[in-house]
């Protein structure tokens, strides 16, 4: 324990850095998410509000 402290402390900028890419793409994937289950939602009630019996 007493070495991963000193590794911390050493390193903070690189551990910071670490941090900071894996919350940036945290962020990235959940808002990647909304958007295409947002657009899926438009697509569907597009095709839903055709008025067509059938389509080819």
């Amino acid at each position: 324990m007493n070495l991963v402290l000193k590794e911390l402390i050493y390193n903070k900028k690189k551990y910071i850095l670490i941090e900071l890419i894996i919350t940036l793409l945290v962020f990235m994937v959940l808002f990647l998410t909304g958007l295409v289950e947002g657009l899926g939602r438009l697509v569907i009630s597009g095709i839903d509000n055709i008025n067509a019996d059938y389509f080819f």
